[in-house]
This record gives structure tokens, sequence and C-alpha cells, in this order.
């Protein structure tokens, strides 16, 4: 297995796995595409930035630990 590349701050586990960042110059704007590695199992919270393994995220596809989701989810279906 790869080198660890940290430590999930919910049970403590080694995380594993990383990701690449390619851009490019479209003219009138720049475009950048995050792809990570096939092992990668963890995710780096897009809103509170917690380090978290997919086993201890519910939704590990949206970039979100479940309670910064929570508090998304909430605010959109009070808002209908």
């Amino acid at each position: 297995m790869a080198e660890p590349y940290g430590v999930c701050e919910r049970c403590g586990r080694d995380v594993h796995g990383h990701i690449r960042v390619v851009g490019t110059d479209l003219g009138d704007a720049f475009a950048v595409l995050l792809l990570g590695d096939p092992d990668r199992d963890w995710i780096c919270c897009d809103l509170c930035n917690a380090l978290l393994c997919h086993n201890c995220c519910s939704h590990p596809e949206t970039g979100y630990c479940d309670t910064c989701y929570a508090k998304i989810f909430r605010r959109r279906r009070r808002r209908r």
C-alpha cells in the first residue's frame, strides 16, 4: 500500500492516495481539473477542511463531512 497521506480526524486511521491538479489555459478562461488517485480513501471537507476517511463520512462523493452536509441539506430543505 502507498505511504499514508494523513490521519482521519474522526477514527485515527491512516488514509491513502492523493489528488493531482491539472490546469489549462482556454484563452479567456483557465480550467482546473482535480483527479483523485484510484486508491484515495479520504476527503478534505470543502466547508470545514476536516480530513476524514470514506468510512467516517456518509456522503464522501459530495466533498462534505457529515456535519457540514447536514447544515447544507437543512438549509436547502427549509428554502423550499
